[in-house]
Parts: C-alpha cells; structure tokens; sequence
C-alpha cells in the first residue's frame, strides 16, 4: 500500500482500509465489518477493524510505503500513534503483520530524533530509505548519464518541470 500525500490520521487509515478491500483479501464477514466501519467516519473504530482485518490475513504481510515521511509526520504529526499502532499489529510475533518502508530525503534522519517522534523511532530505524537532495549540477550530471547509459533521451518540457519542482 503506497501513501503519497500528506494523510491526517483519518485519511490515513481510511486510505489503508480501502486499499486492503480492493485486495478481496479478506473473509466475506471481516469485509462487511470494515466496509461498514468505513461508512461511519469513526477513526478509532476504523482502525480496531483495521487491526482485525490485517490479523486475519494468513500468510500475508501488508507493507507500508510511506512517501515524504518528514512531511507527512510533520503536517500531521497525530498520524505517528496511527502508524505507530498499524506497525505494533503482531510486532512482537516472528512473522509481523505489518512492513513500513519510509521514504523521505535525508532530512528524515534528522528530524527523527525530534522528541515527538520518540514514539515512532523504532519504526523508523527499520526501514529507512533516502532519497538525496541534488542540486540543479548534480541532477544534470546524474541525467545526462542516465541518457548517455540507455540511450533514451527526456524531453525538455519533461527536464525543465522535474527542475523546477
């Protein structure tokens, strides 16, 4: 399940929630119970379905990708009890329920020791991947030799937005 924008807790949940039904992974019971948790916008109710949905899943793991996790965090930092309390589902088991994979600039590793995030810090010392910040140079180095490489040239319109974002 990939989470790319900036969830509040709700959102977050529900997006998980959502996401886990399109799988048709679930018994037809477990399915109407979080379908109809779903309905009624209750976060704390959504996310005890939730936790018995993932729970019921046999000999699955639901991975988490957690796109910008500094901003997501930071926005909204509510959401580190509901990611802190999707990734303890069955923690202490040998085979976990629940992967988060936070994907985040270096950045990330800097603010994770903030006192807030004291919580999540376990989470996040398991599965950190950075992505670096390049400036306009070294993007242009790294671009012309990923061309050069595959031989299949960008277009400038594509180049120039990519820049500029």
């Amino acid at each position: 399940i990939v989470i790319e924008d900036t969830p509040t807790p709700e959102s977050l949940i529900h997006t998980i929630a959502a996401k886990i039904l399109d799988l048709k992974v679930l018994e037809l019971s477990i399915q109407s119970e979080l379908e109809n948790r779903l309905k009624i916008h209750d976060l704390h109710l959504t996310l005890a379905s939730l936790e018995n949905a993932i729970k019921s899943l046999s000999n699955l793991k639901l991975v988490i990708i957690l796109y910008e996790t500094e901003k997501i965090l930071t926005d909204n930092p509510t959401s580190i009890s509901a990611i802190l309390r999707l990734w303890n589902i069955q923690r202490n088991q040998p085979n976990a329920k629940v992967s988060l994979c936070f994907i985040g600039s270096p950045k990330l590793q800097e603010i994770s020791q903030s006192l807030i995030w004291s919580p999540l810090r376990a989470a996040l010392c398991e599965s950190i991947i950075d992505f670096p910040l390049f400036d306009h140079q070294e993007m242009a180095y790294l671009r012309n030799r990923l061309q050069s490489l595959t031989g299949v040239k960008k277009s400038s319109a594509i180049i120039n937005r990519r820049q500029n974002n």
